[in-house]
């Protein structure tokens, strides 16, 4: 009898299955982090960021990526912020060609909808459904609270901006909900709304 070979097998297969369960217990998690910078006096709150759209390339096997981070600030130490900016890049230095930055997101029928001169933000000048070349940050929007709530809450969820389809899946929801929940005390009854709904 071999029993080298048959524990050496099993060390192999325990290795890997240790791998594995370290890597999908590090890349899950729906991160949320709270900073307080004393210099400005601003509390900073921020989700992970997350692929939310995925380009073909022209080249076999390449591909572009868009993903987005929740960001959200307010004055004071530990204070409820009352809008959360939804932050899009383009992966890496690659640079994406995008069918203006206008977009929408919709949730059970309720739509949130922004401009290509809202969304620009000073990143690039952009109009409507022109063309336009990014690289890295390309765009923001500010949404209230109860909007993002409202994407949170939603049973179905879609999206684009710039011509490409959003994918707001459960982890990207879960992201938005551990935000709203670290972000305690925050008003519910807020006027402003961010970008138009209809």
């Amino acid at each position: 009898m071999n029993f080298g070979l048959d524990m050496s097998s099993f060390q192999l297969a325990t290795g890997l299955l240790f791998a594995v369960l370290l890597i999908s217990g590090c890349g899950g998690g729906q991160a949320v982090y709270q900073s307080y910078d004393a210099d400005s006096g601003e509390t900073t709150y921020r989700t992970r960021s997350y692929t939310v759209s995925t380009l073909s390339g022209s080249n076999i096997g390449s591909s572009k990526s868009i993903s987005m981070r929740a960001l959200s600030q307010c004055v004071g130490q530990g204070c409820a912020p009352t809008t959360i900016q939804l932050v899009f890049s383009g992966s890496g230095n690659q640079q994406l060609q995008l069918s203006g930055l206008d977009g929408e997101i919709v949730a059970d029928g309720a739509r949130i909808n922004w401009s290509s001169s809202d969304a620009a933000q000073g990143y690039t000048d952009a109009s409507d459904d022109q063309l336009v070349n990014v690289v890295g940050k390309f765009a923001t929007i500010s949404l209230s609270t109860n909007k993002v709530k409202q994407i949170v809450n939603a049973s179905s969820v879609r999206g684009q901006i710039g011509g490409q389809s959003l994918n707001l899946g459960s982890g990207v929801r879960a992201g938005l909900e551990s935000l709203v929940q670290k972000m305690k005390g925050m008003s519910d009854g807020t006027s402003n709304d961010g970008a138009q709904s209809s």
